[in-house]
């Protein structure tokens, strides 16, 4: 570059002009002429950017300033010397960006280095980079978990954690995992997961009608993620599917929004457990749903609305005194 001045109007005066002009940001590095560049210049830009390596003169490109730029910018590995690409190099650029890859040398394409990349590159065209010899169960499971169809994955690596990291992952549904992997244990991971498609509900329901059964009466935590999975159950297999879940789960009404459910499923499960009346909506909180709580469980009237205790009271110790606590239980 011949141009005697700096970009923006800055005069070209000294080193300390365009090195104070490369630090501010108001200059990027490929705007400084050649006869200013300096290694502490060079530095501040590639970690500014890394893909200001480009225009870092070949005899300032030192392994400490290869390894800021592609820590900076995994991309930069393009603009590194051949002689400085190294597997910590190499592995430092795929760490932050998996597409650079295609820029580490073929020798340095170990499996360590190719699992680094295709972690961080959601796109199946790393698997034009990973070389054949290389190629493992464990990469291709990381592909699949990164959005990768199994189709696009050799035969003899398409295994039954591949299918799921792939269905978990959104790049696959149900309908597409082959029929002998597709089982109840399947299908219970996915619930889990929340990770259904519209597809998947056609030609599989019982399985994971199984599957979500399993997960909301389970005694595990219920899993935040499945909560629009169990509402997506609601619509295609009725309430007779919720209530099912409620009746051995009772806590599984926490997982649709408030006054998602209808009354009778709000009374199921406070008939169990009358400490989730504070799940129930205020409307629906009437007199004898609240008693069903209360004799259910004492600290329920915690729940009660002011302007019904006292009718609650009277209602519950009529229901005690006749001596109907366990047939209203039952009965609700």
């Amino acid at each position: 570059m011949t141009d005697s001045r700096l970009e923006d109007g800055i005069p070209a005066k000294s080193e300390e002009d365009a090195l104070d002009a490369v630090r501010s940001g108001r200059l990027a590095l490929d705007f400084v002429p050649g006869t200013l560049r300096t290694e502490s210049m060079c530095l501040d830009a590639v970690r500014k950017d890394g893909m200001a390596l480009e225009f870092v003169p070949e005899g300032m490109k030192t392994l400490g300033l290869c390894l800021d730029a592609v820590s900076q910018t995994g991309m930069a590995l393009r603009f590194v010397p051949q002689a400085l690409r190294t597997e910590a190099v190499c592995l430092h650029a795929v760490r932050r960006d998996g597409r650079a890859l295609r820029w580490v040398p073929e020798a340095l394409r170990t499996a360590d280095v190719c699992l680094v990349a295709v972690r961080t590159w959601h796109d199946g065209e790393a698997l034009e980079h990973v070389p054949a010899d290389v190629l493992n169960a464990e990469i291709c499971l990381a592909m699949a978990d990164a959005g990768v169809f199994p189709e696009r994955l050799p035969a003899r690596f398409r295994t039954r954690a591949v299918w799921e990291a792939a269905v978990l992952s959104g790049c696959a549904g149900l309908e597409q995992v082959p029929g002998e992997m597709l089982d109840e244990e399947f299908c219970f991971h996915v619930a889990r997961a929340g990770r259904w498609r519209a597809g998947d509900m056609n030609q599989n329901e019982a399985k994971l009608l199984a599957g979500t059964r399993q997960v909301f009466c389970g005694k595990a935590m219920l899993p935040e993620k499945a909560a629009h999975g169990l509402l997506w159950a609601q619509r295609r297999f009725g309430w007779n599917f919720v209530m099912s879940i409620v009746r051995r789960r009772p806590a599984a009404v926490a997982c649709f929004p408030l006054g998602a459910l209808d009354s009778a499923v709000y009374a199921e499960a406070v008939r169990r457990n009358g400490s989730l009346l504070h799940l129930v909506p205020h409307p629906m909180r009437t007199p004898a749903l609240c008693a069903l709580a209360v004799l259910q469980d004492r600290r329920a009237m915690d729940g009660v609305p002011e302007r019904l205790r006292s009718l609650v009271a009277v209602v519950a110790l009529r229901i005690l005194a006749s001596g109907r606590k366990r047939q209203a239980l039952k009965e609700s």
